[in-house]
Order: structure tokens, then C-alpha cells, then sequence
């Protein structure tokens, strides 16, 4: 299965599953699969663009309108970039964007729905990618030297 096992985990008898993903076909493709081992149809799809700032405002007014409470949010974005720096539209660089700024910026702008739940969860997934970094943090956003395994 090439579902997160910790989404499958968590979709069972009354629990209600949202996922996101900026392309459509792969995330109905995940929720299908995710429906499928789990029994549940409660899977639903928020597309946005997590690369970007205003992408990840828009998701969290989305959610907040379509869901009144949130038990758990489960940060996985991530991805690697080229050789070269690239920028958001907003300036920031896509690495540290993609894998700090949104994330928390998501998760900032769910606390109120978190907080409406008997026992609210934030979890932060990473890959093993991490022990290969070594992030100047006096140049988070590696514009004195950019290398794209930060």
C-alpha cells in the first residue's frame, strides 16, 4: 500500500479522513486506496498548493468552512528541488517553504478547529533525508549558498 500507514491508522469506524495534495488524480488515487483498506468512505480531498503561502491560507479557510472540528493534523509535505535556488511568489525559498513556513503556518491557522476537539493531535512527519542535512540556520533561506539537500 503506498498510503501513509499513520492516515490509514486513523481513518477507522467514525473517524473522518481529509487529505491534501496539489494534483488531483494522485490524491483521488490515495483516497480511493485509503477507502479501500479502511472499509470507510469518509475521505475527502483539499487541493492547494502548500509551496505557497496564500496556498496554505486558502486550504485552512477551506477546511474551516467545510469541517467544524479537527482531532488531528498530520504534516507530511515535503519534496527536493533542483540544483538552483527557486522562490515562491511570496520570496521565500521552495525548500524551506514546502517543509517549515507552511506547515506551521497551516497548523497556526487550525488551532481554533484543533482546539474544538476532546484531545487535539498535530503530528510532523519527516523523512530519514534529514540526516544528510546540515542547515546553516544564520541563512534559512540559503541565499548565501543554496544546496538542495538542506
Amino acid at each position: 500500500m503506498s498510503s501513509p500507514f499513520c492516515l490509514v491508522a486513523y481513518c477507522g469506524p467514525g473517524n473522518e479522513l481529509l487529505y491534501n495534495d496539489l494534483f488531483d488524480k494522485k490524491a483521488e488515487a490515495v483516497c480511493q486506496e485509503i477507502r479501500q483498506e479502511t472499509g470507510s468512505q469518509r475521505v475527502e480531498i483539499i487541493i492547494a498548493n502548500l509551496i505557497s503561502l496564500e496556498g496554505t491560507k486558502k486550504m485552512a479557510l477551506k477546511f474551516n468552512e467545510r469541517f467544524k472540528k479537527l482531532d488531528v493534523l498530520v504534516l507530511n509535505a515535503g519534496a527536493i528541488f533542483g540544483q538552483t535556488r527557486e522562490l515562491t511568489a511570496e520570496g521565500l525559498e521552495k525548500t524551506m517553504a514546502i517543509h517549515l513556513f507552511s506547515p506551521l503556518l497551516l497548523a497556526l491557522s487550525l488551532l481554533e478547529t484543533l482546539s474544538k476537539s476532546g484531545v487535539p493531535r498535530i503530528i510532523f512527519t519527516s523523512s530519514l533525508i534529514h540526516r544528510m542535512a546540515a542547515p546553516d540556520l544564520t541563512d534559512i533561506q540559503s541565499k548565501k549558498q543554496y544546496k538542495p539537500m538542506i
